[in-house]
């Protein structure tokens, strides 16, 4: 049985998977970890060579090494994307090499703290009997909060998983790939709630009409509407009304989107 994975979309055989014992041992490694599922594999990945792919009985061996480390599932989860990310990034620019040992996410659990308000999976809520579509709706409106990004991104997700999209992540993963979405939007400036909220919205709505299978947080940004074009502020404008206007960008531009007109 050919199966594709949805984290880095390679084909492999099943058959060939449970025949091998290191491979077995794998697969179940890799389900024991719940919401770590996704980022583990992403991160082992960085062991790899352009050459040569890892062997099972490596890739067992880096899943083990990184759950003896004993570090909390929320904040290692947190330091594996922040790993794969930055490494992702450097690859683009040619300056990363395959990973020897597991240095860099020691340096980089450093600086995540236990206390970071961006949690990756949501206990409470879940309720004996409710199925895996309504945990992961759950999870996703407690994560969000009273933040109007993460309010779109997850309400855009949540009718992703009701409509059983080939590819979807697992419910208790679900948060790891909402914050995915949510870092691409934020390195990308999509912020102005004024301007981005609605265009969000519409992103979503033509990848449940039009799109197959689960999108990457590219493909909601590739149909999302172009932003209006700015308009110059007219001559009769007084320069307390210019100074007002320029400071509501600027507020705006530096990632204030979660605060409403009230709180500025």
């Amino acid at each position: 049985m050919k199966l594709r994975c949805p984290v880095c979309h390679c084909t492999f055989s099943l058959e060939a998977i449970v025949a091998s014992d290191a491979g077995r041992d794998l697969l179940i490694a890799l389900a024991e970890q719940g919401q770590l599922f996704r980022p583990l594999v992403q991160y082992i990945g960085l062991f790899r060579t352009a050459q040569r792919d890892l062997s099972y009985t490596k890739a067992l061996k880096l899943v083990n090494e990184v759950v003896e480390l004993g570090i909390e599932p929320d904040r290692l989860a947190i330091a594996l994307q922040d790993t794969v990310e930055a490494i992702h990034t450097k690859r683009q620019q040619g300056t990363a090499k395959p990973f020897k040992n597991h240095n860099y996410l020691l340096s980089v659990l450093e600086t995540v703290s236990t206390d970071q308000p961006q949690r990756w999976v949501v206990e409470k809520g879940r309720q004996p009997g409710m199925s895996k579509s309504k945990q992961a709706a759950a999870s996703l409106l407690e994560w969000a909060g009273d933040d109007w990004l993460k309010q779109e991104i997850g309400a855009g997700l949540a009718r992703l998983i009701v409509l059983k999209r080939s590819g979807a992540p697992a419910a208790d993963t679900i948060l790891v790939t909402a914050s995915e979405f949510e870092r691409f939007l934020v390195k990308r400036n999509q912020t102005i709630r004024e301007i981005d909220q609605p265009r969000i919205s519409e992103g979503f709505e033509q990848l449940i009409s039009s799109f197959d299978g689960w999108p990457e947080p590219k493909d909601l940004y590739a149909n999302m509407p172009r932003r209006p074009e700015r308009k110059n502020l007219p001559e009769g404008l007084s320069d307390d009304d210019r100074q007002t206007a320029e400071a509501f960008f600027k507020s705006a531009s530096e990632g204030n989107y979660g605060k409403t007109s009230g709180n500025n």
